[in-house]
Parts: C-alpha cells; sequence; structure tokens
C-alpha cells in the first residue's frame, strides 16, 4: 500500500468518503508533534541579559522587545555586524534545529 505524503499508511477502509488510520500511527505523530518544541528551547536563554527568553526560534529581538522576530539571535548579531558573533549565532541555531529533526524521523525508522 503506498504510504501518503504525511507518512501514514492509509487503511483499505474509509468512512464516509474520509481515509482512516491505525489509531497507533495517529498516536505516534501526535507524540512527535508534542515533542517537536521541546528541542528549540536553549536551557540557557539568550545570554546573560536575556535569560527569561529560551526560545531560539520565536522571541523578541534586542532592539525590538514587542515584536517575535524569527532566529532573533540571528538578527541581532546581524545588526552588530560582527563576523565572529554571527558565526556563532548560526551555529547554535543549527544544532537545535539538528536537534528537532531527529524528532520528526519516522517512528518506526529509528536508524538512519
Amino acid at each position: 500500500m503506498p504510504a501518503s505524503s504525511s507518512g501514514l499508511q492509509a487503511s483499505s477502509k474509509t468512512n464516509n468518503g474520509y481515509v482512516s488510520y491505525p489509531p497507533y500511527e495517529i498516536r505516534a505523530h501526535n507524540d512527535q508533534l508534542l515533542q517537536l518544541e521541546r528541542p528549540f528551547l536553549n536551557p540557557l536563554g539568550r545570554g546573560a541579559d536575556y535569560t527569561d527568553y529560551k526560545h531560539i526560534i520565536y522571541a523578541p529581538a534586542k532592539g525590538d522587545k514587542y515584536d517575535a522576530a524569527g532566529l532573533p539571535t540571528i538578527s541581532d548579531a546581524l545588526a552588530t555586524g560582527n563576523q565572529i558573533e554571527i558565526d556563532k549565532e548560526i551555529a547554535i541555531a543549527a544544532y537545535f534545529i539538528r536537534g528537532a529533526l531527529s524528532i520528526l524521523k519516522q517512528f518506526d525508522k529509528f536508524i538512519s
């Protein structure tokens, strides 16, 4: 049976035109989505002066505390123009994104 784009295997039974999926597969994918936010939290925060902002994707930038920017540590580093700081923040963000990728792997394929 071919897999759908989400990775779930469709059963041959349909209910009122809707495809039904095995409950254990739905549960496994829901568990993955529930765990997806955790890898984006930096326990150290965003530095000594921003320890309360732990999310690396959505947080206010230092220049604008009222607007949540995507990857604020990188945008703050770009604003300084310091290449060493920019490289460091990109490496930190890449580390956390790789952690999230391990959560998104298919639950039945642990070795890749």
